[in-house]
């Protein structure tokens, strides 16, 4: 029979667990902006040495 406590800590590991996975994809989702920002800058840079003037 599964108590009371039981439930509660089956709920604490999968929040632990799924605070783990949030920390990630975050991590993801930075390293994902920072490499967008790089390669816009890039191109912005690359098509400034190119403009005529």
């Amino acid at each position: 029979m599964t108590t009371l406590i039981d439930l509660w800590l089956e709920a604490a590991h999968e929040a632990y667990a799924l605070r783990a996975q949030l920390a990630y994809l975050e991590e993801a989702w930075l390293r994902a902006e920072a490499d967008a920002d790089f390669w816009y800058f890039q191109a912005c840079n690359r098509n400034l040495s190119e403009a005529p003037g």
